[in-house]
């Protein structure tokens, strides 16, 4: 049985909604299908707004035996950073998220008790969206192969 990459990435989503709730109805994770309509999204951000996205995956290796392989993003947009309180926020949100995803596994997705969430790198930069300028802060992360 095989479960599809995405379905992580929508379970991280959940993960953080249920950890970290003043986040809730602020997650969404990235389809390439919604690019325009979440532009537009952020384009009319207030406050903060945190995407899933599932960056690269591998899904066959060489004998093509299964591989579920995901390499992961987890981006923080908030506006632009005007004052200390704003920067510790940030800094507690992206620590809070690396807390509650390194070491987790989805329980909808089968393991055998040895396979969990990497985080790695959390970068700060800066994002344009629209004429609207964006702090972003990006955790990288991955899933290991998902056992068959």
């Amino acid at each position: 049985m095989s479960y599809p990459l995405h379905t992580i990435a929508f379970a991280i989503a959940e993960r953080i909604e249920k950890k970290i709730p003043a986040m809730k109805g602020r997650v969404t994770v990235w389809d390439d299908t919604l690019t325009s309509a979440f532009s537009a999204r952020l384009a009319n951000l207030r406050g903060s707004h945190i995407l899933v996205k599932l960056e690269d995956e591998k899904n066959t290796s060489k004998t093509k035996a299964a591989l579920y392989h995901g390499a992961y993003t987890i981006t923080y947009f908030s506006s632009r950073l005007l004052t200390a309180n704003e920067a510790t926020t940030r800094d507690s949100v992206m620590q809070a998220l690396k807390d509650h995803i390194h070491g987790w596994w989805p329980e909808n997705v089968p393991s055998n008790g040895v396979v969990w969430i990497n985080t790695k790198a959390i970068s700060h930069e800066s994002a344009k969206v629209g004429e609207k300028h964006l702090a972003a802060s990006v955790m990288t992360l991955d899933a290991p192969r998902i056992p068959s």
